[in-house]
């Protein structure tokens, strides 16, 4: 028997984009699927469309969560885990369309061939341009070859699939953080219970980047390195948490133009979730650490 399988997408404000995805998911020639589409407190009617996109899709259950507040990207993602059926969960951006339509029956192929797979991290492609963005590949290494299948550290939230086990054995996203580092965190702690990680150009979307951005630059800039500070908090030795809050402090005085005042708020912010931090403490392993150095993963960066 087939096992189940569930997409989620996450929306606000992006009818468009979101039905163009939908069409992408319906295309697909895997069955039985769930579609699970969690929205963050859109101001446009999204439902009744996507009611009727899905309608005359065989084989394809419907869930549609609309939620009084945007949780963001980490706590729209748990709505969708916590409210789906599957064994496995894809992941796909509501600005993103899946390049083939066997995505989903090679993602279904990956996870029964290797117990150990925990998170498959999909190929990400410019929509238009048809090329891979730097920022989307998920390696240190962004010379590295991208039509290579290779085990990496961490993967990017465009496109990816995650067997549900690994969220009932580590946990949901932190909801906390908003925007940026989310990945970075279930990666952690994906790799410290014994998941590999998998970058697979076999599966590949292609992403619209859609514009204007969410949120102005200098409060994504912020948001970014204050769960920069958060993860390292939350998961890594205090040597890595000094050295992560001086060059990311840097990093953020230097591309703010020297901001000091942000910083301060990132300070003041970080200080009054310290308790929390504290309480959800949970440094990985020795071994996990140095697995993360052998893939070339991110430990201060």
């Amino acid at each position: 028997m087939k096992p189940l399988l569930s997409v989620i997408l996450i929306t606000r404000n992006r009818k468009a984009d979101l039905l163009d995805c939908l069409d992408s998911i319906i295309r697909q020639s895997y069955r039985p699927i769930e579609i699970v589409i969690v929205d963050n407190n859109s101001e446009v009617e999204l439902l009744e469309p996507c009611k009727e996109k899905i309608s005359h899709a065989e084989q394809v259950s419907f869930k549609f969560l609309k939620q009084e507040e945007n949780k963001g990207v980490a706590g729209g993602r748990n709505v969708g885990v916590i409210n789906s059926a599957g064994e496995i969960l894809v992941f796909i951006d509501d600005d993103a369309v899946f390049a083939t339509g066997d995505a989903l029956e090679k993602v279904v192929s990956r996870f029964s061939n290797d117990k150990s797979l925990g998170i498959l991290a999909f190929k990400s492609q410019n929509y238009l341009s048809k090329k891979v963005d730097p920022n989307e590949f998920p390696h240190c290494n962004k010379l590295r070859n991208p039509d290579k299948r290779f085990e990496t550290t961490y993967f990017i939230g465009v496109g990816h699939a995650i067997k549900k086990e690994v969220f009932a054995k580590i946990g949901l996203y932190p909801p906390d953080f908003f925007y940026s580092m989310e990945e970075y965190d279930l990666s952690y702690r994906a790799i410290d219970n014994g998941y590999q990680i998998i970058y697979d150009p076999a599966v590949c979307v292609y992403h619209k980047v859609s514009q204007p951005e969410r949120l102005e630059s200098k409060a994504k800039k912020a948001m970014k390195v204050e769960n920069k500070m958060k993860l390292a908090i939350r998961n890594l030795p205090l040597r890595n948490v000094t050295v992560i809050t001086v060059l990311w402090s840097g990093k953020y005085l230097l591309e703010s133009g020297g901001d000091i005042i942000g910083l301060l708020n990132i300070y003041k912010n970080i200080f009054t979730s310290m308790r929390k931090l504290t309480k959800d403490r949970n440094v990985i392993r020795k071994q996990t650490i140095q697995r993360i150095r052998e893939l070339g993963g991110y430990l201060y960066h």
